[in-house]
């Protein structure tokens, strides 16, 4: 018992100081929500679009994109200059900009230039291979409508039309994509539970080790000199010592749980299991 009244001072003496709380209570909770906020909530690349004349052929290559094989977050704007921003702050992976008179340009036999905008990185990647995959098959049905418009003399509206149905009818190439192996996470992951993980067990280690400053708090203040003078065992005494640290891991390890599970929804998979995690962390720091 005399053991646990030693782990019992140093806890209040933990919980009486003001920064000792800020960093077991209120730090890791900051680190959670700006984790979670920043990496956990993204699903899909994000692609920005800028279509400077609205028309056809813009909003047929803005859908095609939208709704293509690669899963995408499309964003439209109007502005090039906000465009490339946000391309070079990274709150868009890819920016693609549409010129003016794209449309006339397809109908009148003409080239238009499409602008992609991105990191060598992405440029190269699969998010850029979305981009051309949507180009190419507008292309391929424009070159077809102009191939029936010289050699049945119809006009461009009804070649493209033929263009379409006779692309729709063909039949493509099937690619099957087959995954090996597991993710890191599993789908359905909340986007706060890499954060919370992480934190659990940064600030278990990090909060066994300042905590066991405490040792030399206590032989300031004279209460180490004071047990020893006191009918107390050796053994009875760093037992009290080690719970006390361990006591102060366990508290904060059992805040982040229950606070990152109960307020964002993070799953922790089995309690028992979880449970046992957490004193492992505890009894190692």
């Amino acid at each position: 018992m005399r053991a646990f009244a030693i782990a019992g001072v140093n806890l209040r003496r933990l919980f009486r100081d003001r920064m000792g709380l800020f960093f077991i209570f209120v730090l890791p909770v900051i680190l959670i929500v700006v984790l979670g906020t920043v990496f956990g909530g993204r699903t899909a690349p994000r692609i920005g679009i800028v279509v400077v004349d609205s028309g056809a052929f813009a909003n047929e290559l803005v859908g095609a994109i939208r709704d293509g094989d690669v899963q995408l977050e499309v964003k439209t704007s109007s502005d090039e200059a906000r465009l490339r921003a946000a391309v070079e702050e990274g709150s868009l992976e890819l920016g693609l900009v549409v010129p003016a008179g794209y449309d006339a340009a397809l109908r009148d036999g003409g080239r238009a230039e499409l602008t992609v905008i991105g990191p060598p990185t992405t440029v190269l990647s699969a998010l850029r291979r979305a981009v051309d995959t949507a180009v190419a098959e507008q292309a391929a049905r424009v070159r077809a409508a102009r191939l029936v418009q010289a050699e049945a003399g119809l006009p461009f509206d009804q070649a493209i039309a033929i263009a379409a149905a006779v692309q729709a009818q063909t039949p493509g190439v099937e690619v099957t994509v087959e995954r090996i192996g597991e993710g890191i996470f599993p789908e359905g992951t909340a986007a706060f539970a890499p954060g919370a993980q992480s934190q659990l067990v940064l600030f278990m280690f990090l909060t066994s080790m300042t905590a066991a400053t405490q040792i030399i708090l206590s032989r300031q203040l004279g209460v180490s000199r004071r047990m020893l003078a006191a009918p107390i065992g050796i053994t009875t005494i760093v037992v009290g010592e080690v719970l006390g640290r361990f006591g102060v891991a366990m508290v904060q390890g059992l805040f982040i749980v229950c606070l990152s599970a109960f307020a964002f929804g993070v799953p922790w998979g089995d309690p028992l299991a979880a449970g046992m995690v957490v004193v492992v962390f505890a009894l190692i720091g």
